[in-house]
């Protein structure tokens, strides 16, 4: 009798957090324009990056341990 009890608030639990939102909203909302703007005021231009921030010397490739044989 336990387990079925366990079993029923496990799957209640689970219904409750897998279920969406009663209106269909996500938990987090935000108006992009409005933050668009925002960011403008503050002078950031949020962008990618084109390229790496330091210049590349010298590397070397070296195999995982588990693929280097035992005996060389």
């Amino acid at each position: 009798m336990r387990e079925i009890f366990l079993l029923l608030i496990a799957v209640s639990f689970l219904l409750l957090g897998c279920s969406s939102n009663s209106n269909g909203e996500s938990l987090a909302t935000y108006d992009y324009s409005q933050l668009v703007s925002d960011l403008e005021k503050e002078g950031i231009e949020p962008k990618l990056p084109t390229g790496f921030p330091i210049g590349i010397t010298e590397y070397e490739l070296l195999k995982p341990s588990h693929e280097t044989p035992l005996i060389q």
